[in-house]
């Protein structure tokens, strides 16, 4: 899969931090598949608000936190999921990607 890009901004009203994660996918149902493994786990702290959407065949991650380490536990503990999610596709998902 493709490489994925990364956003990070200052809510200044708000003074939260946000970042933005873009994982392309070779389709958009493979996008979906994805989403919909992902989406089920909320955030164990409250304060961190993680919003997931498939945009075209991108898979879109937006994390806003107060504190940039909160930020920065929720994106790793997230790539590591995705990594998961990622693995489990590629291992039991069609041998062509664009047959789905």
């Amino acid at each position: 899969m493709a490489t994925s890009s990364v956003k990070k901004a200052v809510e200044r009203n708000s003074g939260l931090l946000s970042m933005e994660l873009r994982v392309p996918f070779p389709s958009q149902q493979l996008a979906i598949v994805a989403y919909g493994s992902l989406f089920p786990d909320p955030e164990p702290r409250k304060e961190i608000v993680k919003k997931l959407r498939v945009e075209d065949k991108e898979l879109v991650v937006l994390f806003t936190a107060p504190q940039a380490r909160l930020l920065r536990v929720a994106f790793h503990s997230f790539l590591d999921h995705l990594d998961m999610t990622i693995q489990t596709m590629e291992k039991f998902g069609p041998a062509d990607p664009q047959d789905v």
